[in-house]
């Protein structure tokens, strides 16, 4: 289990000078290997978790990496 952050990933590097810069890429999540999970009634799976101050809503998908077997 993970989090997946559709935007944000990013490379570092150091310029001429030093400085660390970034590098953001642009993901494409459905170039992804990425499916939705879906309830037993055929909808997106979603949780939800209660925090201090409010409720926060997250989709479930299922990466396929790897091999089984």
């Amino acid at each position: 289990m993970g989090l997946f952050y559709a935007e944000g990933y990013f490379r570092q590097r150091l310029d001429e000078s030093g400085w660390q810069r970034e590098d953001y890429a642009t993901t494409d999540v459905n170039e992804l290997p990425l499916d939705r999970a879906m309830d037993n009634a055929g909808q997106e799976l979603r949780v939800r978790v209660r925090t201090r101050d409010s409720e926060i809503t997250a989709g479930v998908w299922t990466a396929h990496v790897g091999e089984t077997g």
